[in-house]
């Protein structure tokens, strides 16, 4: 019994060593702890789980854009088959996150991309999050745009049909995943530019 009764009172001054009865910060701690340490935590997972899909992905390539050496005098990287559509529904998500925040103008605090310059793939998931809520706030538009061309899904591209071509990826600008892992390619190729809304946020 006082063996029992000393390990209770150990357990006791220890506890009140790291949250006293009488602390008042344990509230602010708690708050601290629910609105900035859970949200930054699903982030970094979400995070995780893009990057653990595309590593999936990418254990199969393409090889027909191999040979392609584009203007910066670099190959284009070798795209994946397919990108698991839980990557692209996850920087969907982001893009729409963005979109409740700012409309259609997440303006870009990241370091500046150029034109004809390659890119991390994060980088352009980055920039993807950043691009989808100016050119279509998400939507599946087909439009003509103001230069004359038609313009296709999220990511309003017009170039489509080349670009399946010079990367050998398939698929259709309308499907979400098809668009995010084309606009992947092409960003991480320096194609940056091919988006109007990327210096309309100051992304280049």
């Amino acid at each position: 019994m006082a063996k029992t009764r000393s390990a209770r009172r150990s357990k006791t001054c220890l506890a009140d060593r790291i949250v006293p009865d009488h602390a008042g910060g344990f509230d602010s701690a708690r708050a601290f702890l629910v609105f900035v340490l859970v949200p930054a935590l699903i982030f970094f997972m979400s995070r995780k789980a893009v990057d653990r899909a595309h590593a999936t992905a990418f254990h199969s390539h393409s090889s027909s854009a191999a040979g392609y050496v584009p203007a910066h005098g670099r190959a284009l990287a070798v795209p994946a088959n397919a990108l698991d559509p839980r990557a692209a529904d996850l920087i969907y998500a982001r893009a729409m996150g963005l979109a409740r925040r700012y409309d259609s103008r997440p303006y870009w605090n990241h370091p500046k991309l150029a034109a004809g310059v390659p890119t991390s793939r994060y980088t352009a998931d980055l920039a993807i999050e950043h691009l989808i809520p100016c050119e279509s706030m998400g939507q599946v538009l087909d439009r003509v745009d103001t230069n004359g061309k038609m313009s296709y899904g999220i990511l309003q591209f017009q170039d489509w049909e080349e670009w399946e071509r010079m990367s050998g990826i398939s698929g259709s600008p309308d499907n979400r995943a098809d668009a995010v892992r084309m606009a992947e390619w092409a960003i991480q190729n320096g194609m940056i530019n091919h988006w109007t809304c990327a210096g309309i946020l100051k992304i280049t």
